[in-house]
């Protein structure tokens, strides 16, 4: 059981997740890393203003400085995603989706946006963007 969650897991990643996270990669010219880092930086920041709780809001405050310590300092450090982490916000997904015992669509978007920046760490390398070749015709112009 363990290795079809496994080879599910990455056959999800390569065919939905990834080519999602190259593109936006590609356009904003970042790495996989400092992409997760600023995913994860976003919901610690959503998530001190969402909450009522004064522990929370603590918590939430100390986790977004460091992320935003880390995300300036060691943006493209390798971090590792571990497949325990992305198995529980799955299952927070597939809970939220079932309609008598969701939670909220808060829950549903932040579970979808970590999963994006647990994804993004494991891909490899960012390919360069394909520029398009040029047509090698002479204008009239210059002829």
């Amino acid at each position: 059981m363990g290795n079809f969650i496994t080879r599910f897991d990455t056959w999800i990643g390569l065919k939905l997740f990834h080519p999602i996270i190259i593109f936006l990669c590609q356009i904003t010219n970042q790495t996989q890393y400092a992409f997760s880092r600023s995913l994860w930086f976003m919901y610690w920041v959503v998530s001190l203003y969402y909450n009522d709780s004064v522990i929370w809001q603590t918590i939430a405050f100390v986790c977004a400085l460091g992320g935003l310590i880390g995300l300036g300092m060691f943006p493209d450090k390798p971090v590792k995603s571990y497949g325990w982490v992305r198995l529980s916000f799955w299952v927070i997904l597939i809970v939220d989706l079932i309609p008598f015992l969701s939670l909220s669509f808060y829950t549903i978007a932040i579970s979808i946006l970590l999963l994006f920046a647990e994804y993004a760490l494991t891909i490899k390398t960012i390919p360069p963007i394909k520029k398009k070749e040029k047509l090698g015709k002479v204008s009239n112009a210059t002829q």
